[in-house]
């Protein structure tokens, strides 16, 4: 949505998953009110080579290079974000809006969320824990990536 409101065309690319009343919900928003391209691989495997392709043959022609959001939106700008909203958390907490809380409970996509988490409540010195179920193929996220 909000690259339709600047004015930049969106392109999604779906793993594989259960035809579920909310992907079918969130499919149907997509393309038809942000207008986005949908892609969906046909096998997990071909994801990567699908969007390099996307990103690399057509924009040649059109000498504009697509800013690439990876699945989970797994760049270092999320991390960013997590950490900050771990900060923001410990300020809501010391203006006494919030308690301080035992658990997280977050979903485990890339990991991004999870670690960005952990790592903003260790840096706010807060002794919460983060606790992520996995909801993505292990494709995407092993233990040995988050441990």
């Amino acid at each position: 949505m909000y690259s339709q409101t600047l004015g930049l065309k969106s392109a999604f690319f779906l793993i594989p998953q259960a035809n579920a009343a909310y992907v079918r919900r969130n499919l149907l928003y997509s393309g038809g009110y942000v207008r986005a391209d949908i892609h969906h691989p046909p096998r997990l495997s071909l994801l990567v080579p699908a969007v390099f392709a996307y990103r690399t043959w057509p924009r040649l022609r059109e000498a504009r290079a697509p800013y690439t959001i990876p699945a989970g939106a797994s760049n270092p700008l999320s991390m960013a974000g997590y950490v900050n909203a771990a900060l923001e958390l410990k300020d809501q907490m010391g203006a006494g809006t919030l308690p301080v809380p035992n658990r997280i409970h977050v979903a485990l996509g890339s990991g991004v969320t999870a670690v960005g988490l952990a790592l903003g409540l260790r840096a706010a010195g807060l002794d919460t824990t983060v606790m992520a179920a996995r909801v993505s193929p292990v494709a995407f996220l092993g233990p040995a990536k988050v441990i």
